[in-house]
């Protein structure tokens, strides 16, 4: 299974908005097949699915726009489990919300993180973690904050994060 998100395709760029869906739901894609044409302030271009499968959901529907990190559709075999999505999707729209405004009154303070950092500030994680966050436009500091942990973070634990288990 794969969530296929917004990506970041700028240091500025903090929303998309889909334009023109090129495949539909039951629809079989093969992994480097254009999915969706999304337009930002930088760019215009297309969403490649990241692996084979089949589109089993659609989250973002034409001419909506989304925050990056957003899942816009889910890769899934028949008969496959699909996660919570409005869940993560509701938690980025959150977070992009809070960006965007700043604190707001009576809101509670976020929690500090856990201290999974090295010295220098960065999170401790596998090359394939920071790999699978970056693609899924998802900051390594916060699956280590929802998921508890002080500990290197692993490839598997950034799949949880993203399937809403964490």
């Amino acid at each position: 299974m794969e969530l296929v998100r917004v990506p970041k395709v700028a240091e500025a760029v903090t929303e998309g908005t889909v334009v023109r869906w090129h495949a539909a739901v039951g629809d079989r894609v093969a992994a480097g097949q254009p999915l969706v044409e999304m337009i930002t302030e930088k760019a215009e271009g297309d969403v490649y699915a990241p692996a084979a499968g089949r589109l089993a959901a659609i989250c973002a529907p034409e001419r909506s726009t989304v925050p990056v990190g957003y899942v816009l559709c889910v890769l899934a075999e028949p008969g496959e489990a699909l996660p919570d999505v409005e869940a993560v999707n509701a938690e980025v729209l959150r977070r992009h919300q809070a960006e965007l405004l700043g604190p707001q009154p009576g809101e509670p303070a976020a929690p500090a993180p856990p201290e999974a950092r090295t010295p220098g500030g960065r999170v401790e994680a596998t090359p394939a973690a920071r790999r699978l966050a970056r693609e899924a436009g998802v900051d390594l500091a916060e699956v280590a904050r929802r998921l508890g942990t002080q500990a290197r973070i692993s490839e598997s634990d950034v799949r949880k994060f993203l399937a809403g288990k964490g």
